[in-house]
């Protein structure tokens, strides 16, 4: 880190800090949303975009403009970072498991939300760089629904959805 700040101690990249706890928080997040009904890993992508475009639009954030910007590199450094039988056994999520229902989506993306708020807040990140956060954590799912190798095209997919 280049740049002076008025934290005192030692300063840790968000790249390596995202490394890390991006997985840690898609595989926590994939398991409640499980407990809370969402079986489909198509509707957990869902119910986590839902909340990091919520938690954009409440900070005055374009989560398209941060999503395009950082997905690329968060699946570069994500994809080898684990190994491909690792990433399947990410999500308790399945793609064949019965949608779930709109309103429950909407509901279940508060969970991501919160997530967002607490990490902003205990790891005093800006607004925007606590979105490029929930761009990772979106990011380390879809390779858990997608396998490293056809991530990609999901998350080229996703981008239009923001």
């Amino acid at each position: 880190m280049t740049n002076k700040t008025n934290i005192p101690g030692p300063q840790i990249s968000a790249l390596l800090l995202f490394r890390r706890l991006a997985p840690t928080c898609a595989e926590e997040l994939s398991k409640q949303m499980h407990r809370a009904g969402i079986h489909n890993s198509n509707d957990v992508v869902d119910v986590l975009a839902t909340g990091l475009r919520t938690f954009a639009r409440m900070h005055g954030i374009s989560s398209a403009a941060v999503f395009s910007q950082a997905w690329p590199e968060a699946l570069n450094v994500l994809k080898n970072s684990r190994s491909e039988e690792d990433w399947t056994r990410l999500l308790p999520q399945e793609a064949s498991a019965f949608k779930a229902p709109p309103r429950q989506i909407s509901e279940a993306g508060m969970q991501m939300f919160r997530v967002l708020e607490v990490a902003m807040e205990t790891m005093q990140m800006a607004p925007r760089t606590t979105v490029g956060f929930g761009v990772w954590i979106v990011t380390a799912v879809v390779i858990g629904h997608s396998g490293p190798l056809d991530a990609d095209l999901s998350l080229e997919e996703l981008a239009h959805y923001f």
